[in-house]
């Protein structure tokens, strides 16, 4: 959608789920929280405290070591710091959080 479009959508939502990237830093200016999956993006670099952060605990922060950023530095073809974050636990998360509302 057109991003003016979009930053109303977000600005009236009540959790927005993402990854590190561009939406979640607009969401987040709006004033709404964010629910978001860190893999190889550094936390300590991206990250909001007011927002949901979520890390995997299995392996992280490897975005800009390796010269191809957009392929898992351990050659796995499902990267282990995306997979290892349960659905079940950012369900959980969210339904936490709604809840607080």
């Amino acid at each position: 959608e057109n991003l003016e479009i979009v930053k109303y959508i977000m600005k009236n939502s009540l959790l927005h789920l993402d990854i590190e990237g561009g939406l979640m830093h607009l969401t987040t200016q709006l004033g709404t929280k964010c629910i978001v999956l860190y893999g190889s993006t550094q936390e300590n670099l991206f990250s909001y405290e007011q927002n949901i952060n979520i890390v995997s605990e299995q392996c992280k922060g490897c975005y800009t070591l390796y010269p191809n950023t957009y392929y898992c530095a351990k050659g796995l073809d499902e990267p282990e710091c995306m997979y290892s974050i349960s659905p079940e636990f950012v369900v959980a998360k969210s339904v936490e959080y709604l809840r607080s509302l």
